[in-house]
């Protein structure tokens, strides 16, 4: 018998300048996620963490620039815009990224 748990997901939107940035985001969030999975092996809390990517509406006639993402996922903001500053030119995803609800576009220094 299992004792996992699953947690319960958050949507989120941010607007990403190209999408190389997009694949980045959420490759090193489903590294994250794996890690924590492999951790969650070891330490038994049963905790189950995943993400998925909802919908990407693109704004520009180019499918590469100004896209606004929006995901559900299970990890809290804190994490997920520590995750978003690690990478390199990824400041318009830090910078944007809220919860779905919350969501603006605009441009927040934190």
């Amino acid at each position: 018998m299992s004792t996992s748990k699953r947690k319960a997901a958050r949507e989120y939107k941010y607007r990403a300048e190209i999408q190389y940035d997009i694949y980045r985001f959420h490759l090193r969030l489903h590294e994250h996620i794996l890690s924590l999975h492999e951790l969650r092996k070891q330490a038994s809390d049963g905790q189950h963490h995943y993400s998925f990517i909802r919908d990407i509406h693109v704004h520009d006639l180019v499918p590469a620039f100004d896209s606004v993402i929006t995901f559900e996922t299970t990890l809290p903001l804190k994490m997920l815009l520590a995750l978003a500053n690690l990478l390199d030119d990824c400041h318009v995803i830090a910078e944007t990224l809220q919860p779905a609800e919350l969501y603006t576009g605009e441009r927040v220094t934190r």
